[in-house]
């Protein structure tokens, strides 16, 4: 099924991980596909949260900050970056 997902139908709602997310496709209709974006303030450390199941892919927009996997800083990001975090 051919499908676009138009931006105006999205809503942004906070989270308690201290950030903003949109959820752009995450519904029974596409099982295998969750994309969402998140904004974090500036100076904003986020709650540190863990997916078992599921591969984790960040692409940066904008902004700079730094990653941090399993308790650990694994490197500074900046835009157009990408992190991959495997589950």
């Amino acid at each position: 099924m051919d499908t676009i997902i138009k931006a105006q139908n999205l809503t942004e709602q906070y989270f308690e991980e201290d950030c903003y997310i949109t959820e752009i496709v995450n519904s029974d209709e596409f099982p295998t596909v969750s994309v969402s974006q998140a904004k974090v303030k500036p100076n904003v450390a986020t709650v540190l949260h863990r997916l078992k199941d599921t591969d984790e892919k960040y692409y940066i927009l904008s902004g700079t900050g730094k990653m941090e996997v399993g308790g650990k800083v694994i490197g500074n990001v900046q835009q157009g970056d990408m992190v991959i975090i495997p589950k």
